[in-house]
């Protein structure tokens, strides 16, 4: 199980991306259960011009995150 995506969102004066990549692996134990296992990678970026005048930009927020995180799971079928 692999995917992977970005969005971007501008709205007034803050922008921002985000990245998410999975990778994964399930075994189909019968015909009802299975097990599996991912790696989630994501990346948020936002930058913000918070107090901007007509001569310089007086504050400036700038924020980068990664979240990265592995999953074990157990999945029942119906």
């Amino acid at each position: 199980i692999t995917g992977l995506g970005w969005l971007y969102i501008e709205i007034d004066d803050i922008k921002g991306g985000q990245w998410i990549a999975k990778a994964g692996i399930e075994y189909l134990a019968g015909e009802r259960w299975s097990f599996g296992a991912s790696v989630n990678l994501s990346t948020i970026d936002v930058d913000w011009n918070a107090i901007k005048t007509e001569e310089e930009t007086v504050l400036n927020l700038a924020m980068e995150m990664g979240i990265n995180d592995f999953s074990l799971f157990m999945r029942v079928r119906f």
